[in-house]
């Protein structure tokens, strides 16, 4: 995700030196009302904040037909970044071909253009070269500030999160002027920091006072602090860093919403995060088709309970399906002791509780997803969605630095899901599609046709691991070693099995921590778990997982909801929450080495 809103920053970072500011200045009346100057460009900036590169650049491209250099100038380049920003490289290209680089400053400005245009194709020997015709110290702060960031942007696509975090400081340096500037600047450092693990960023020498080691301090503050100290250790990290510029804009986000100040708050936050002594409703399908998978999520999550200290809340468990959720429902928050509902599970019965009233009585979360938008307060959704690792996916390729992929999908229904999230996720960022194969019983064309198509540079291949481990040998076959071949947690059974395996070296995939790097806690209910999983599919134990952390998240879900920037590690993933109240959650990758899946660090260089 870092590197799609990195560029959208960027957009509205390019202000030209040389440019003039025209203004009014009335003469000195102490009674006098100050002029409002109106930006011209609102409507561009508007425009591409709705997604309309194409009108936003037109709208630049027509101011700037209506005044004279270097104002003309300013326009064309904002016009060009627009372009980038929107993945229109080649309109881009040509209309750098049209600005007239009058000074240096301008001169350095088209190169920085033309090396983001270099760095969406993959051209990195260009980009550097470009890179090194600028001389940054020479550079006005604002022009510096687009430098830095392009830095960044290019360590971030190597896999150097931490460096690309340091020269995102250096850019804050520069932005302490514009606020508005400034905030997204910001944004950019935390989530990056959010990227990497507290264990990577434990590993940092800290420098008390030191602008970076506050940024690494607050980060691992926020994803190890449990939400009901949260508040008190940032207050402690405040006076360690009382002039630390994160107090401008970040601390004071994860501050807002937190334990002392949402008392009484209305809005789609859970009302208590202490369930100690309470009830917990579990509604689940224990008959019926999906019967299985339901014990598997019920045992995760009585397994967390078990295994954790204090007095626990008491959970009773509800046979629900769509058929009769509404009325389960109603039964269990008809006397009021029920202090957060976890279910339904089935997608049906997700959707006609979650479009049954605009306010459900008892914060809940469900356990799908819906594609139907809803607004519904106090309701929360929480899925092993295979359209959210597929965008896991796309966001990991491109932070690794390719531009152009093949898709490889099975012709099914849910290869159809997975096919449109990824090809969504990449193009949102700027990725080009360069060919989608589908397989059925053919594996062998398809590949053949990835794997001579020069095009390409990486492969997004969709499936399971039984097809899959008959797909991959057919790159070798081919010749088509250079590609990297990227994968959903689908491609792995979850045991490790290196004799089967062993056909999908070198496929990199997206899993949970659980499955990939169990810590100490989840080691331990896996133990305390033993035979029930052994009786249960691979895929089932991926469920456990799921139950575990469905179980914790009601006592995380307020802080997430009130704290955009907080994280929660869970066992399935690095959590947040969106803007729909849906839990997200960030993968841990692992790559088939002999046949075994082998965990690969943050910042892993993958050439």
């Amino acid at each position: 995700m870092y590197i799609r809103r990195l560029i959208l920053v960027l957009s509205v970072l390019i202000t030209l030196a040389g440019c003039q500011n025209i203004a009014l200045f009335p003469e000195k009346n102490t009674n006098a009302t100050k002029p409002t100057i109106i930006d011209p460009t609102q409507a561009a900036k508007r425009l591409e904040t709705q997604g309309n590169y194409t009108g936003a650049a037109r709208e630049y491209l027509r101011l700037a037909s209506s005044v004279k250099e270097p104002q003309r100038q300013t326009y064309q380049l904002l016009a060009v970044n627009t372009l980038i920003n929107g993945g229109l490289l080649e309109q881009a290209k040509t209309e750098l071909t049209q600005v007239n680089p009058i000074t240096t400053t301008l001169q350095m400005q088209i190169e920085l253009a033309y090396a983001r245009v270099a760095l969406a194709e993959n051209r990195l020997d260009e980009v550097n070269n470009r890179l090194s015709h600028i001389t940054p110290d020479a550079l006005p702060s604002n022009v510096r500030a687009q430098y830095y960031q392009l830095q960044a942007e290019i360590l971030a696509t190597q896999g150097n999160r931490i460096e690309a975090v340091r020269m995102l400081v250096q850019v804050d340096d520069l932005l302490e002027k514009d606020p508005f500037e400034g905030r997204n600047n910001q944004q950019n450092i935390w989530r990056t920091l959010s990227m990497i693990s507290p264990q990577e960023l434990g590993k940092l020498s800290l420098i008390q006072g030191d602008i970076f080691s506050g940024w690494v301090s607050l980060s691992q503050i926020t994803q190890t602090t449990p939400s009901n100290q949260l508040a008190q250790s940032i207050n402690t990290w405040r006076n360690s860093y009382p002039n630390h510029p994160a107090n401008r804009y970040i601390v004071a986000t994860l501050l807002r919403g937190g334990s002392n100040s949402v008392a009484g708050n209305q809005s789609n936050t859970t009302q208590n995060n202490n369930f100690s002594g309470q009830q917990i409703a579990l509604l689940l399908p224990l008959t019926g088709n999906f019967k299985p998978q339901a014990e598997a999520i019920r045992d995760g999550i009585f397994a967390m309970l078990y295994n954790t200290t204090g007095q626990q809340p008491r959970i009773n468990v509800y046979d629900t399906n769509a058929s009769n959720v509404l009325q389960v429902y109603q039964q269990v928050t008809a006397k009021g002791d029920v202090s957060f509902i976890i279910g339904p599970l089935e997608k049906e019965a997700v959707k006609t509780l979650a479009t049954s009233q605009s306010r459900l009585p008892v914060p809940t979360l469900a356990l799908n997803y819906i594609d139907v938008p809803v607004n519904t307060a106090n309701f929360y959704q929480f899925g092993l969605s295979p359209e959210d690792e597929a965008s896991n996916v796309a966001s990991r390729a491109w932070a690794d630095g390719y531009r152009a992929a093949a898709v490889l999908y099975p012709e099914t229904e849910w290869g159809g899901r997975v096919l449109n999230a990824f090809r969504m996720e990449w193009q949102k960022r700027g990725g080009q599609i360069a060919t989608i194969e589908a397989y059925k019983n053919d594996f062998s064309a398809p590949v053949k046709r990835i794997a001579t198509n020069p095009t390409v540079n990486m492969v997004f291949m969709a499936g399971f691991s039984q097809q899959l481990r008959q797909l991959r040998p057919y790159f070798d076959y081919y010749a088509a070693t250079r590609l990297p071949i990227y994968s959903t947690s689908h491609v792995y059974t979850g045991a490790p099995n290196p004799q089967v395996d062993k056909d999908l070296n070198g496929v990199i995939f997206g899993d949970m921590p659980w499955i990939i790097a169990p810590d100490a806690q989840a080691q331990q209910l896996q133990t305390m778990l033993g035979n029930s999983m052994n009786d249960k599919t691979a895929q089932f134990k991926r469920l456990y997982a799921f139950g575990i952390d469905a179980y914790q998240l009601t006592q995380q879900v307020q802080a997430l909801a009130n704290q955009p920037y907080r994280q929660w590690q869970g066992q399935t993933g690095l959590l947040s929450l969106d803007a729909t109240s849906s839990v997200r959650r960030q993968l841990v990758w692992a790559r088939f080495v002999n046949g075994i899946p082998t965990n690969l660090q943050s910042g892993y260089n993958l050439q």
